[in-house]
């Protein structure tokens, strides 16, 4: 009989103290993601102030060595965070805004033309010295970080069926309607044949 209760305790005393390492490590996770989610938010909007002097300048943006050097150098700050998240959650969260500050650097970077190679070499001194070349690597930093890669498209795993069904899309909107007819035609079919009345 000792012997059992012995057996007991220490089962009890086993899943209690496995639950106390769960109380503290879960919510710890939790935090540890939390605080590095507000940094890598700080390095994003960081690299974007300083390269396009706060968003006033975009389209391109200014054409000065050390903007570009000080955003690549955040925009790696926040490379170097992004791998360090514990939970899904914090990964997920972190997802979404990197998200929202690439299209941000695409659309600054976005021009009507390609940028002429002498943009790189930035302003030239009343000298006509140029000591304001925009470094390479940082160049290919920043540009890179603007450009969508190989993710998956959360677009494509959508239910749009689902959708309008659920909040009834089409009605009362010709304009999409008439815009999925004639441009997306797939889209539309699939839509008419699971939901006739859309």
């Amino acid at each position: 009989m000792n012997n059992a209760v012995d057996a007991l305790t220490l089962v009890v005393a086993v899943a209690a103290l496995l639950v106390a390492i769960a109380a503290v490590a879960i919510p710890w996770r939790v935090q540890y993601d939390d605080n590095l989610l507000k940094q890598a938010i700080s390095s994003m909007e960081r690299a974007f102030n300083v390269l396009t002097d706060d968003g006033r300048q975009i389209s391109p943006p200014p054409a000065h060595r050390l903007n570009w050097a000080t955003s690549a150098r955040h925009l790696e700050s926040y490379r170097s965070i992004k791998k360090r998240f514990k939970t899904r959650l914090g990964r997920h969260l972190r997802d979404e805004h990197e998200e929202f500050w690439r299209h941000k650097f695409y659309v600054a970077l976005r021009t009507p033309h390609p940028l002429h190679p002498g943009y790189f070499l930035g302003p030239t001194s009343p000298t006509g010295r140029n000591d304001e070349k925009i470094i390479g690597r940082s160049a290919v930093i920043v540009y890179s970080f603007s450009k969508w890669g190989s993710k998956e498209d959360r677009l494509d795993s959508a239910d749009i069926v689902q959708l309008v069904a659920d909040y009834g899309t089409l009605n009362g909107n010709p304009g999409l309607r008439i815009h999925l007819e004639r441009h997306e035609p797939d889209l539309y079919a699939q839509i008419r044949t699971a939901l006739p009345n859309a």
